[in-house]
């Protein structure tokens, strides 16, 4: 067996082996070890450790290393660390901490002797610096204004500070990016249509006019009953209102779900869900007023809808003669088809409905917690290719019919 050891220099810049800032102190106790490789060759060991009383503001360690017959072969650094090599034996070692307390474990150093008649040496110098991280991202860490460790959602309303933001926890910034309260927010960000605030005069349009301007469009608002000027809405008396309130009042769009609560019929009025769902949905095996609907949705006789709708269960979750049934057997549209029978994880289909990673149907809010950010277009996203996949085996499942049958036609001569 091979035996040889080092001859090790412990060289330290100025007084670092004791480090005293602020009553707080940094202990150099480092130390070697001789060792065999995983290939038998006589290794020397030497670990970086580093002990502090108190709390030290240091991140960063320059390490500068002499070396006589000497050759690194490896650097393993701890948890928390990172290494740059600058040059030649000169390295930069970071931890993600904004601070050293307690036990500091570094890095550990393999050195190897290059030649064995020789003598050999490792000298070595280290220099604390604290390098200021404030408002930077520095290894998936984020860092605020003092130089600690946030979250990244902290780190946007800290050091990005975009401007009129509502984050939906209770807080917004206005158009400066600083974090104001509601009112602050509501005032300087959302447009404001015929209003007073603070004896400032809004006008129709959102602009701020003079008092003489707002009484001339904003004391005359029935003359624009159910108009749009700009981006403003009114109603048939003149008032502003949203651009829902709009269709409903304006454009009595019909059939409309509105996803407040509220519905349309087929003329366009007002009515509650039920009178929705009878005017407007389509209606597979059912009875309402007493009019018997058949499977296809057409109105049949009492005896159609018992022969057509007793066995409704054989067609759960089918695809006949491109009629699409769902988990109850009732006739429904392909999307439709697609929420009830097949399997969805982290998708957003078409009409905007979230599946979270365990295919229940979720908010949006929810869907990014399960799924994480970055939502699929409903247009080009998963339920597309899911569409694709579907055409796609049809297709398979065409051809392979037709080379059966001719396969069928040959045997048979």
């Amino acid at each position: 067996m091979k035996k040889f050891s080092f001859i090790v220099i412990i060289f330290l810049m100025g007084l670092f082996s004791v480090i005293e800032v602020k009553a707080a102190s940094l202990v150099n106790n480092s130390y070697c070890e001789d060792a065999l490789d995983t290939d038998g060759e006589p290794v020397q060991i030497c670990h970086f450790v580093f002990d502090v009383e108190g709390t030290v503001t240091y991140n960063q360690n320059s390490l500068s290393l002499t070396l006589t017959n000497v050759i690194i072969k490896s650097i393993q650094v701890n948890d928390g660390w990172y290494y740059t090599k600058v040059q030649d034996n000169l390295y930069t070692f970071e931890t993600s901490n904004s601070t050293l307390t307690g036990h500091v474990e570094m890095a550990t150093i393999v050195f190897q002797k290059i030649n064995e008649a020789e003598e050999c040496s490792i000298y070595y110098s280290c220099d604390w610096t604290k390098i200021d991280r404030s408002c930077s991202i520095f290894e998936g860490n984020y860092y605020g204004v003092s130089g600690n460790i946030i979250t990244k959602f902290e780190y946007e309303k800290e050091c990005l500070k975009p401007v009129c933001k509502d984050y939906g926890d209770g807080t917004y910034s206005d158009k400066d990016g600083n974090l104001v309260n509601k009112n602050e927010y509501e005032k300087q960000c959302l447009p404001h249509y015929c209003e007073i605030i603070d004896d400032i005069y809004y006008g129709k349009s959102g602009n701020i006019v003079t008092e003489e301007i707002y009484q001339k469009e904003c004391s005359t608002q029935p003359s624009y009953s159910c108009e749009i000027i700009g981006d403003v809405y009114y109603s048939s008396n003149g008032d502003i209102i949203t651009k829902s309130e709009y269709e409903k009042e304006c454009l009595k769009l019909v059939c409309k779900d509105y996803g407040d609560g509220t519905y349309s019929n087929k003329d366009g009025n007002l009515v509650n869900k039920n009178e929705y769902e009878k005017q407007c949905l389509p209606h597979y095996c059912e009875i309402i007023d007493d009019i018997y609907y058949g499977k296809d949705g057409n109105v049949v006789t009492e005896e159609i809808y018992q022969n057509e709708c007793e066995n409704v269960s054989l067609y759960i979750c089918e695809v006949i003669n491109g009629v699409y049934y769902g988990k109850t057997g009732n006739r429904v549209s392909y999307l439709e088809y697609q929420k009830e029978c097949n399997t969805h994880s982290c998708e957003i289909l078409s009409d905007g409905t979230y599946f979270d990673v365990n295919g229940n149907i979720v908010t949006a809010q929810e869907y990014e917690i399960s799924c994480g950010s970055g939502i699929d277009n409903p247009q080009t996203g998963r339920a597309g290719i899911s569409l694709f996949l579907v055409l796609l085996g049809g297709f398979i499942s065409g051809l392979i019919l037709v080379i059966v049958k001719n396969n069928m036609k040959i045997y048979r001569l």
